[in-house]
């Protein structure tokens, strides 16, 4: 049996001696082909032991090459120990570079989970889908040009029961919609050529780009008011990066209308980011490995880190929780009846904790400062050049849904949730090992970030549209708004978005 195996992976063929390296250079290439191939398959299963058998398929293919390349050093190592190993272990680190290499060029193949662990979610590494600047201005744009079909999978998630442990969700049966998505020339989800004026250009983030349905609610907006839309809207993008957007690319079509979505999740927290960018002259990508080193960015290592971890969590290790804990997405599962109709919801960790931050927090923070001064320099700009501005408050799914929960439903998730308070610097940041409000102290607060947004609006003239209310009227008739297993708006969130600011825009 060995002989026979020799003989049908090449390594025992009495073939010329050029002949014979070139034959196991070739397996060894294809023995890393089929483990990629095996990688790809496997991301596009849910299994709760994906990640680790990723890597045990890229660290099989890796040694079935080496064995390939050195078997001939083989015989040598009975003789020369020293000399085998150290060339065992130069091919394993030319394998492991060449992993990291192929990961690089197609980062496609990265495994879900490991891209969330390296800097700044992996993003640095999709020059396919994003153009970088640098020093910072927007951040990020979409690679102009792109036309091609977008599958909207939900992400496989971990989640955080409150206590020890973890558990992961059942996505097996979780819907795939299978959306085309163009961007225009500048890097905009818009359907080129752009035209030489629009009547409303929208700024915002991930919700007004809406990659996860096929007519986002600017889209739906044109359709409903028969006004002319452009939408300039990216992921990531905080009230700094929208006010660029908005100068470079919005007021040059002479708008009559600009309108500048701003969510709760997040958008105090991307304010800061842009800030600390901003003032070391960097771009996103450069940013993202200094602050967390390069051999963090680097994805074979990550992807060791982040199998590791998950082993040890399963196998019950001390500290194996918390060292888990820092490599999943917490999110909080619930179900809840409402208007007779079970819905099955899931909360991202950081806008439970957002929620919970008081107005006289969030005004004394310099995230506030920086927001504020970003959106009264849009209303500027925008005014200056003759257009109507108009603020948008977009809640999020905690804030729609989790009031309609029972305070026993809602204990658990808000106070594990982690507590946001001012830091030394005046930013705020969700204290280490802290422990969220109670349900009653959560509920009171809920609506503070709003207050904030519409008192900014009410002192300085600028015309507010609070999605909040009617998203919640919404919710408790059983309707769903926002995607089960994400945190984004559906299909019906988008299209109610679009029906309010419609609404508003059509009034006298």
């Amino acid at each position: 049996m060995p002989m026979l195996f020799k003989n049908i992976i090449g390594l025992n063929v009495a073939w010329p001696s050029a002949l014979g390296e070139l034959g196991r250079l070739a397996l060894a290439l294809l023995a890393v082909l089929a483990g990629v191939i095996v990688i790809g398959f496997m991301e596009q299963q849910v299994w709760p032991w994906r990640s680790l058998l990723q890597l045990v398929a890229a660290v099989a293919a890796i040694g079935l090459a080496c064995l390939t390349l050195t078997w001939r050093v083989g015989a040598s190592w009975r003789r020369k120990h020293l000399a085998g190993v150290a060339i065992l272990l130069a091919v394993l680190l030319a394998g492991a570079a060449g992993l990291e290499i192929f990961f690089r060029a197609r980062p496609g193949f990265i495994p879900r989970q490991v891209m969330n662990q390296l800097p700044g979610s992996g993003e640095y590494l999709r020059r396919d889908v994003f153009v970088f600047d640098s020093p910072i201005q927007l951040g990020r744009r979409l690679k102009p040009g792109q036309n091609g079909w977008i599958e909207g999978r939900a992400m496989e998630v971990v989640t955080w029961n409150g206590r020890e442990r973890f558990r992961y969700l059942d996505m097996a049966s979780a819907q795939v919609n299978r959306i085309h998505f163009i961007t225009d020339e500048n890097g905009f989800r818009n359907d080129p050529p752009l035209s030489a004026t629009y009547d409303v250009v929208v700024l915002g983030d991930s919700y007004t780009v809406g990659s996860e349905v096929q007519e986002p609610w600017p889209v739906l907006l044109a359709q409903q008011s028969d006004l002319s839309v452009l939408n300039l809207a990216i992921f990531g993008f905080g009230p700094q990066a929208e006010s660029q957007a908005l100068q470079l690319y919005g007021l040059p079509r002479s708008p009559r209308v600009v309108i500048l979505a701003y969510f709760e999740g997040n958008d105090l927290r991307d304010a800061a980011l842009y800030e600390r960018v901003h003032a070391q002259g960097l771009g996103l990508p450069e940013y993202w490995v200094s602050e967390t080193g390069w051999d963090r960015s680097l994805v074979v290592l990550t992807w060791a880190r982040l199998s590791a971890a998950q082993l040890a969590w399963r196998l019950g290790l001390p500290a194996a929780a918390k060292s888990a804990r820092t490599q999943a997405v917490p999110v909080y599962p619930l179900e809840l009846t409402s208007n007779g109709r079970l819905l099955r919801l899931n909360f991202l960790d950081g806008y439970v904790a957002m929620l919970a931050t008081s107005q006289a927090e969030i005004v004394a923070s310099e995230n506030y400062r920086l927001a504020a001064t970003a959106l009264l320099e849009a209303r500027e700009a925008a005014e200056n050049s003759g257009a109507r501005f108009i603020l948008v408050y977009i809640p999020s799914k905690v804030h729609v849904y989790l009031p309609q929960a029972s305070p026993e439903l809602i204990e658990p998730i808000t106070s594990s949730s982690g507590r946001v308070t001012l830091g030394d610097e005046g930013f705020l940041s969700v204290a280490a090992d802290s422990r969220g409000l109670g349900a009653a102290e959560f509920l009171d607060r809920i609506d503070d970030q709003a207050l904030v947004l519409e008192a900014l609006a009410e002192a300085n003239g600028i015309e507010f549209i609070n999605l909040t209310p009617s998203f919640q009227a919404e919710a408790r008739q059983g309707r769903e708004l926002y995607l089960s297993l994400g945190t984004h708006w559906n299909e019906q969130g988008h299209q109610l978005a679009a029906e309010i600011v419609a609404r508003y825009l059509g009034e006298p």
